[in-house]
């Protein structure tokens, strides 16, 4: 909810300035891979795992930039995934971390190389086109449609608007 919620308040912003651009960083997860369950979005009567989670949340993240480039088409801002993969950080490599976790590190890439597409996405001259999608790759500019069901993007905004309202947000 908290990129949302970010994405939210700083639309009207990102729009005057005539060319906002909003660049998620997420794994390039395939919807089948992690197709969220919009009634235990918390893994509340499903067991949770770590990989569970962050993989949904990459969908969740996926499904929330769709929707807005739907809601938001009078705006003049581009939202993208930019999939980083597996990187090789300090974090991964702690030995507390699980093993799965340090063994990917082990085949990561830099941190540098992740960044390469998103840095792209914000600093070039030119608006991506298509102006929304995810670069599935790290190493390569390639920019492709969301593979999720518009109408469970369409029911996450609606869920995130009354979660926000919950808590005394107000989502445009």
């Amino acid at each position: 909810m908290a990129r949302a919620v970010i994405n939210h308040k700083c639309a009207d912003v990102l729009s005057a300035s005539g060319d906002g651009r909003i660049v998620h960083l997420a794994g390039p997860v395939p919807y089948k891979m992690a197709k969220p369950n919009f009634e235990d979005l918390q893994f509340e009567a499903s067991k949770w795992t770590f990989f569970k989670a962050i993989l949904t949340t990459h969908i969740l993240g996926f499904m929330f930039l769709d929707e807005a480039s739907r809601r938001w088409t009078e705006k003049p801002i581009t939202l993208h995934a930019s999939g980083i993969g597996t990187t090789k950080t300090n974090v991964m490599t702690n030995p507390e971390m699980h093993w799965i976790m340090r063994a990917m590190a082990v085949f990561g890439t830099t941190p540098e190389k992740s960044a390469q597409n998103a840095i792209r996405l914000l600093l070039s001259s030119e608006r991506p086109e298509p102006s929304t999608g995810v670069l599935k790759s790290s190493s390569k500019f390639k920019i492709s449609p969301f593979d999720h069901p518009r109408e469970e993007a369409e029911n996450l905004w609606n869920i995130t608007t009354k979660l926000a309202e919950g808590q005394g947000i107000a989502l445009p």
